[in-house]
């Protein structure tokens, strides 16, 4: 079957332009994945020049894997109470409120302490990037939502399209960090000589770590909350007309 499905650009057009649950991953996709590489390319001028110790980046890595492990542990019991896209609506809205506390310390702070600014940061980071870890049995979601709207299933061309959705986050995001670090004033000679960049940059350098992840929380909401249009009737209906599949 799988290989009498030939993928067509017509295809992917008509997923697109049909299958609202599937574009609103690809757009939540990319813009985790953007945010993910800004957050990379940003964190060792974050430990190096604001926090002033780049051997704290290992222990915010530490400490993130952890606080991700306790949240994704955590999920099973949630999905007794609520299905998964209200899990991930709920988890990128407490970790935008968590990231713009952490801004706000950030900006308001002269002086970082450092394992409150790392509490913070995987707190909010891990809640955001948990939609991340969900999002597969979303994608399995949006297959059979598809095969429902369009009698086809085209699961190769979904996983394919939307794993091609990742990687064009990650390689927009690669080149805006190049482009944001040089647009502040970064100056890597005051580092290398152990100065102090300017302010301007330092509050830059801030917003691009913390403030990224936060544009990124509401981006996906927005994706999950106004473009998402699968509910309870119409998985029922889905159920249903597959039911009536086998029956045949």
């Amino acid at each position: 079957q799988k290989a009498a499905e030939k993928v067509k650009i017509t295809d992917i057009v008509t997923i697109v332009r049909k299958n609202r649950p599937f574009l609103a991953l690809v757009l939540h996709s990319i813009s985790l994945c953007a945010v993910q590489t800004l957050g990379t390319g940003a964190a060792t001028y974050m430990y190096a020049d604001v926090l002033g110790d780049i051997g704290l980046q290992s222990l915010g890595s530490g400490f993130s894997s952890v606080t991700m492990i306790v949240i994704l542990i955590s999920a099973p019991l949630l999905a007794r109470k609520w299905n998964l896209v209200t899990i991930i609506r709920v988890c990128l809205m407490g970790g935008f409120f968590v990231m713009a506390g952490t801004l706000g310390y950030t900006l308001l702070s002269d002086t970082l302490t450092p394992w409150l600014f790392i509490t913070l940061y995987s707190l909010g980071g891990g809640l955001i990037m948990m939609s991340q870890q969900m999002q597969w049995g979303l994608v399995a979601e949006s297959i059979d939502y598809n095969e429902y709207l369009t009698g086809k299933r085209n699961e190769g061309t979904i996983y394919g399209f939307f794993s091609l959705s990742r990687r064009i986050g990650g390689t927009i995001s690669s080149s805006l960090t190049v482009l944001i670090i040089a647009a502040i004033g970064y100056d890597a000679a005051l580092t290398a000589a152990g100065m102090a960049q300017a302010d301007g940059t330092i509050a830059g350098i801030k917003l691009m770590y913390v403030g990224f992840p936060m544009i990124a929380a509401i981006l996906s909401w927005l994706c999950f909350t106004f473009i998402w249009n699968l509910n309870d009737e119409t998985r029922a209906k889905i159920s249903a007309w597959k039911e009536s599949k086998v029956a045949k």
